[in-house]
């Protein structure tokens, strides 16, 4: 009897820490410098994507100027520049400024 009561004693007062233990929550103070940092890394990287976008649209733009004028010289097919314009029309930064115009 005695043995059980020690026992018995034993766990209670583990119990008893277990319920006055503060819980544990995340380390707030170090995620959100992670969060921080990885938001700028992700802004970064969107600004270097969006300018090599930019850059690849404005070289399509005057591949396409360079191809206008070839058709107008008679130099290059038609359809040829009709590709260049779809190809244009579906890159990401969709051709802003070099949409279809009359020939």
């Amino acid at each position: 009897m005695f043995f059980f009561s020690v026992i018995i004693l034993l766990f209670s007062s583990g119990l008893a820490k277990a319920q006055t233990a503060p819980a544990t929550k995340p380390d707030e103070n170090s995620s959100a410098p992670n969060l921080i940092q990885a938001t700028q890394q992700y802004k970064t990287s969107s600004q270097q994507l969006l300018a090599l976008q930019e850059k690849q649209v404005s070289e399509a733009g005057a591949k396409l100027e360079q191809l206008k004028a070839l058709v107008a010289e008679g130099l290059v097919a038609k359809s040829e520049l009709e590709e260049s314009e779809q190809a244009l029309a579906a890159s990401p930064g969709k051709g802003r400024g070099y949409a279809k115009t009359d020939r």
